[in-house]
């Protein structure tokens, strides 16, 4: 049977779970999707923002697994991840 994350059958984790190269790749595309760095001066450094709460909570348990310490957040009706540590940023 073929992953198909459409039909809720499958999570963003078992689609990538096996492949490093596909979790890399899966970042980047939700970065440029819903993703934003803002000024490290500022209380938030990188985010990443959807509209869709399951993707929102596959993301953050993805996130999770990766060992990425993003915290959730729900703002007006979007659904925000955001890691505060710089460092984060530009790793992996």
């Amino acid at each position: 049977m073929v992953p198909d994350y459409e039909s809720g059958t499958t999570s963003v984790s078992e689609l990538f779970a096996s492949n490093e190269c596909c979790r890399s790749a899966f970042l980047r595309g939700a970065f440029w999707g819903g993703g934003l760095i803002v000024d490290p001066q500022k209380t938030y450094n990188m985010e990443f923002v959807t509209a869709d709460e399951r993707v929102f909570g596959e993301m953050h348990e993805f996130l999770n697994e990766l060992e990425l310490d993003f915290k959730a957040t729900k703002r007006k009706s979007s659904f925000v991840l955001y890691v505060t540590a710089i460092l984060f940023i530009g790793v992996r």
